[in-house]
């Protein structure tokens, strides 16, 4: 059990890898957190398995800092917080949209400044915290087709981690 007694937040963690290092860490021994946005019925599986599940548009400060507050009435501190929520919205750059956009941009970098930001007191307390950002390879090159929002957002997260 290799992290037994550590508290671990996961932002996106009811599905895709978020789910995997979930369920990692509950495997290990940690104390585990999900920020979810929609999907319900993975949140609910999880809570089943003793996770603390919390709604949260991580996009969204005001939501972020509702969860953060609702964190704190459960737990004194944080070990270990994982930024992995994050959507990718295929759009050429000739169709560039605008709200799409914006979506990506909220969800994949200000959500990771924002959680960061909020939860920082917390991981301060925690046992030599750590923070893990999840980005992409397409913050890093060229990105295929459709992909160049996408990647300007996973830059943002690479530039900041």
């Amino acid at each position: 059990m290799r992290f037994q007694d550590k508290v671990v937040l996961v932002t996106g963690g009811t599905r895709g890898i978020g789910r995997a290092i979930t369920e990692g860490f509950l495997e290990e021994g940690a104390k585990v957190i999900v920020l979810y946005n929609s999907a319900e019925k993975e949140a609910l599986e999880l809570k089943n398995k003793g996770v603390y599940t919390v709604k949260c548009d991580v996009g969204n400060r005001a939501d972020v800092i509702r969860a953060k507050e609702m964190v704190e009435k459960e737990f004194t501190r944080i070990d270990i917080l994982v930024n992995n929520a994050g959507i990718m919205l295929l759009m050429p750059f000739e169709e560039f949209d605008q709200t799409n956009y914006e979506r990506m941009l909220n969800v994949n970098l200000n959500g990771t400044i924002y959680v960061t930001y909020e939860f920082l007191p917390l991981l301060k307390r925690g046992k030599s915290p750590s923070i893990v950002n999840m980005a992409s390879n397409a913050g890093i090159g060229t990105s295929a087709n459709g992909t160049t929002f996408y990647a300007i957002t996973k830059a943002g997260v690479i530039i900041l981690t």
